[in-house]
């Protein structure tokens, strides 16, 4: 039975021992004794610790009372009903205290509600802070899931992705959470002399090129058109394809970074001064966005390209710390935390455009590549192999070709080798972008992205067809939060290093001489979560003392950086060296 063939209004039915819910001409407890089923599902059920059990339609709420008496350390009982009808009856009910319960109209961001902090039921109860579960356990107290199976399944599965998800992002916060947020500090000492994102400016038709190997032929093509012709396009490189544009002599209108490692420097090789606006998420590496005045010009710009910084924000983490720089408006043009700057590169295209009507091509978002090929021509990657051949290494990438993967079928013919990483982003691909009007893929090999695909003549055919183009607006323009006045922004800058200065201190004195309350190291800590989110067991804070000690060898990096960055906005000069 679907949705469709419930038209009955749910009713009670008073039975020799107790009510049960007659709906849609179906008893949904036993005509005889309607709590026993669910008494005897509660009494056997086995619980870990750190579960989340999802009570799906359990409506008068029979079995509940008893597993409550069985839960373990960090298990929460969430009732969840997607049927308007049957919430109706959930007065009649009482549920143990603690319960979490959420209603028809807050089924769809369960989810979200999952991960966020301070996230609230359907009656305003607080749900336990992300990291509290490991697990999801899905218990049907009556027959009502099965009115709605589809409905129910898809909500499980997703509360235990959530779930699974937030445990998966810890891997990469514990690895690189210390990174981001030092990089953070730093460019936060450069956003008063970037350039805002000016949302809406590109009318022209916008490239975005990844580093795949599909990118080959496209570049080549468009390296082939007349200047003219050339400049009816607005060009989106990913930081790594920089060289492959440069090496054919094209010089894109901006390139995307969100890379916060040293590995990415190779990618700018060749870029400086090319005055390339750069639109870089605020946790980049600083290194690349840091200013330098070039001798050819005598312009300030990004030591990487010589252009304009544009900054964006993504959300690497739901935390206090980002709130706070989120109030001051020290967070600029927010971009989803997508994880690929190929998927960040297409996000901000499609920002960029001056509505649907223009169109978007992706080429190089490949997420898979043939045996021994995994970037186009004139990238970093492929310039190593060819660089380090010898007679005893002859060319070629043993290394991609026999890497441990799986074997994918590509969008039009043959076979690609992909792994988990990237057929995650290209799957997100597919669902975030599949249903975007006028974005189109001109890739021939990879995994299937969802899109139109249009091939490399039905693009030349396109770009000859079309009428000159108005001057774009710039990458940056005016009327951001952050860069519409530089003064203001420079002062909210300083303000917000003093007042993290002095909170440091005062929480270092505290470690090393001591007479500090529970209460007062914990308001420090408070939305100071860069200090410890990237410990193992820092998505939580705590007056440990083995936890303190660690987040006492943390403070002297941040001070450092904050003194840094505060010297670097009132002189007005580029960075100090970074360590």
């Amino acid at each position: 039975m679907n949705s469709a063939d419930i038209r009955d209004e749910p009713c009670l039915v008073q039975t020799g021992r107790g009510l049960s819910v007659l709906y849609g001409n179906r008893y949904l407890y036993s005509r005889y004794d309607p709590a026993a089923a669910a008494e005897r599902l509660a009494d056997s059920v086995q619980l870990r610790e750190d579960t989340l059990i999802l009570c799906f339609s359990p409506i008068l709420g029979y079995g509940l009372q008893t597993l409550a008496a069985k839960l373990r350390q960090n298990c929460r009982i969430c009732v969840v009903e997607a049927d308007p009808l049957l919430f109706k009856l959930y007065e009649c009910a009482s549920y143990p205290k603690g319960t979490l319960v959420v209603a028809p109209k807050d089924v769809p961001r369960l989810p979200q509600i999952l991960e966020r902090r301070n996230a609230a039921d359907s009656f305003g109860n607080l749900f336990p802070p992300p990291g509290t579960f490991r697990r999801c356990l899905r218990l049907d107290f009556s027959a009502a899931p099965a009115l709605r199976e589809q409905t129910y399944r898809q909500i499980h599965q997703a509360a235990d992705g959530a779930i699974a998800s937030f445990w998966k992002n810890r891997l990469t916060l514990i690895r690189m959470g210390r990174t981001y947020h030092r990089n953070l500090f730093r460019n936060l000492g450069l956003l008063p002399s970037s350039k805002p994102f000016a949302a809406g400016s590109v009318g022209k038709p916008i490239v975005v090129a990844g580093a795949g190997p599909s990118a080959d032929g496209v570049l080549d093509a468009i390296a082939a058109l007349p200047p003219d012709t050339r400049n009816r396009l607005y060009i989106i490189a990913v930081d790594a394809a920089l060289g492959a544009l440069l090496g054919r002599r094209l010089v894109p209108d901006a390139a995307a970074t969100v890379e916060c490692q040293f590995a990415i420097q190779k990618a700018y090789y060749g870029a400086a001064g090319k005055r390339i606006p750069l639109f870089a998420d605020m946790t980049s590496r600083s290194a690349a966005v840091r200013p330098a005045t070039h001798p050819a010009n005598g312009e300030s710009g990004s030591g990487s390209t010589g252009g304009p910084v544009v900054f964006f924000s993504s959300a690497f983490a739901d935390t206090g710390f980002l709130d706070t720089l989120r109030a001051a408006k020290l967070l600029p043009q927010a971009v989803p935390p997508l994880g690929s700057v190929g998927l960040a590169a297409t996000e901000i295209a499609l920002m960029l455009r001056a509505d649907i009507s223009v169109p978007v091509f992706v080429t190089g978002l490949d997420f898979a590549f043939p045996p021994g090929k995994t970037h186009c021509r004139g990238t970093p990657q492929l310039q190593t192999v060819l660089i380090e051949q010898n007679r005893l290494s002859p060319c070629g990438n043993p290394a991609a070709a026999y890497r441990n993967g799986v074997s994918a079928v590509s969008k039009r013919a043959g076979n690609v080798v992909t792994d988990r990483a990237l057929a995650g982003y290209g799957a997100l691909f597919a669902d975030r972008y599949g249903t975007v009007p006028n974005l189109f893929d001109l890739a021939c090999i990879g995994l299937p992205l969802g899109l139109p695909v249009r091939t490399i003549g039905d693009f030349v055919s396109f770009t000859a067809a079309l009428p000159d183009s108005p001057a774009h607006a710039a990458a940056g323009g005016s009327g951001d939060d952050t860069g519409s006045d530089a003064a203001a922004c420079r002062q909210a800058v300083l303000d917000f290093y003093d007042k993290e200065e002095t909170a440091l201190e005062k929480l270092k004195s505290y470690l090393v001489r001591g007479g500090a309350t529970d209460a007062q190291l914990r308001e420090l800590l408070l939305n100071r979560e860069y200090l410890y989110l990237h410990f193992p067991d820092g998505f939580k804070p705590s007056t440990d003392v083995p936890f303190l000690k660690r987040v006492r060898a943390e403070i002297d990096f941040f001070l450092k950086d904050i003194r840094s960055g505060r010297k670097n906005v009132r002189a007005g000069t580029r960075p100090e060296t970074e360590n």
